[in-house]
């Protein structure tokens, strides 16, 4: 199959040699989740590289996809070099490996590690045939100019200057022409451009239902006095928001988060303290629990956040993902399983909260709801009655009907029966 597509990618080749010297080309390739997309952009690199060794490909991808790009590479023994480049900080592999010890000076800190780390693989991809692969966070921090320090300068002109060509893993996130990113990515001097994106296909899958649940009454005495407070408030409180969707939750949650002392006095969040570990507390927690292990007994729960290592991130989807494993349930942030990972051996797809961007959500439920799925995926949207959450779901319910009302031609029932 690799044999196959380089043939028909090699035809590609061609086509861009053919036009390079004329307007610039600029690829849109938007696959439906699991369809290749990274496979496919690795076989052309193989045939594009072969006949020009002197072009540099950069890609650009979000964090939480580094790990799959790097995987992917290893798997099918590419013969160019990869050099992989996370955000601020690096890795804790990334750290090991710059460990730099000179007498008479003191320990470089994590930082000054990273920029040692980027400024040599940004220098070995300048000078033979390897692809460079950067996290979008990565690219903004070192495509910043006006520095007066020369390595800066020259990472920032390499950037700059030296891409053959721009690949952007799930492209349209920079979508606002003021946003930093944006004119960052609009300085890159090629005119070979290629946008992946599984956008536009994951919006084909139907609204999820959302599942109203009852809260218990503790949930109800906090979310009354968080919805008490919102009322008060002049515009719209990110604080409240937060509070509240981890009340919906399990009421000990509130007591989390720094922004607590705010609406609650000491002595109401002394008194949640009590709630901690009664699962009781939480209609959702509560759910969950009933389901997971009514189905999967005292199976180890592994976790995903933003705060992991994203090689740490992809061992922790590794073993989720292995066969017979003794791990079967993932919790994980929304945002840490978005976008560019396959988690096709889950069978259900549990929200305990929601988000206004309704095409987030589509994206984290196609890790599962992909090609290579064998198995029917249920998906549970957990809405607290009576609170924001529920008016949250009409409004994003509601966008995705407006959508799909704009692209479609047949006319569509409004599934939220509710204006924003």
């Amino acid at each position: 199959m690799l044999l196959q597509m380089n043939i028909t990618l090699w035809n590609m080749t061609t086509v861009f040699r053919a036009k390079t010297y004329g307007c610039g080309i600029q690829c849109v390739i938007s696959h439906a989740p699991g369809a290749g997309k990274t496979f496919l952009i690795i076989a052309f690199l193989v045939s594009y590289l072969k006949q020009f060794p002197g072009k540099k490909p950069l890609i650009l991808a979000p964090k939480n996809t580094l790990y799959t790009w790097c995987r992917e590479f290893s798997k099918w023994e590419i013969f160019m070099p990869v050099y992989p480049i996370h955000g601020r900080g690096g890795t804790q592999r990334d750290t090991e490996q710059n460990s730099i010890a000179l007498p008479g000076f003191p320990n470089p800190n994590k930082e000054v590690k990273h920029v040692l780390n980027c400024l040599e693989k940004i220098k070995l991809w300048q000078e033979k045939p390897s692809v460079l692969v950067m996290s979008y966070t990565a690219f903004l921090a070192l495509m910043r100019e006006g520095s007066e320090f020369a390595h800066r300068k020259y990472m920032v002109k390499a950037l700059r200057e030296g891409p053959g060509i721009l690949i952007l893993d799930e492209g349209h996130n920079p979508r606002s022409t003021k946003s930093r990113l944006r004119k960052g990515l609009m300085k890159v001097e090629t005119d070979l451009r290629i946008l992946l994106s599984d956008a536009y296909e994951s919006a084909n899958f139907d609204s999820t239902p959302g599942l109203l649940m009852n809260t218990t009454d503790k949930q109800h005495e906090i979310l009354l006095k968080l919805h008490t407070r919102m009322d008060e408030c002049i515009g719209y409180s990110l604080e409240l928001e937060l509070l509240v969707t981890l009340g919906s939750i399990h009421s000990w949650l509130v007591k989390t988060t720094a922004c607590a002392n705010k609406f609650f006095t000491v002595g109401q969040l002394k008194l949640l303290e009590e709630y901690k570990y009664d699962m009781k507390a939480g209609s959702k927690v509560k759910f969950v629990l009933s389901l997971v292990f009514r189905v999967m007994p005292r199976e180890k729960i592994l976790l995903i956040n933003g705060e992991l290592d994203i090689f740490e991130r992809g061992k922790v989807i590794d073993k989720f993902e292995e066969h017979g494993g003794a791990s079967k349930v993932l919790l994980a942030s929304i945002t840490a399983c978005a976008e560019g990972i396959s988690l096709t051996v889950a069978s259900r797809v549990i929200f305990l909260d929601s988000a206004w961007n309704p095409l987030k959500m589509k994206q984290a439920i196609a890790r599962a709801f992909r090609p290579g799925q064998e198995k029917m995926v249920y998906v549970y949207q957990l809405l607290a009655t009576g609170t924001l959450e529920e008016d949250k779901y009409i409004r994003t319910t509601w966008k995705e009907w407006v959508t799909s009302m704009i692209f479609s031609e047949a006319f569509e029932e409004n599934p939220s029966h509710s204006r924003a």
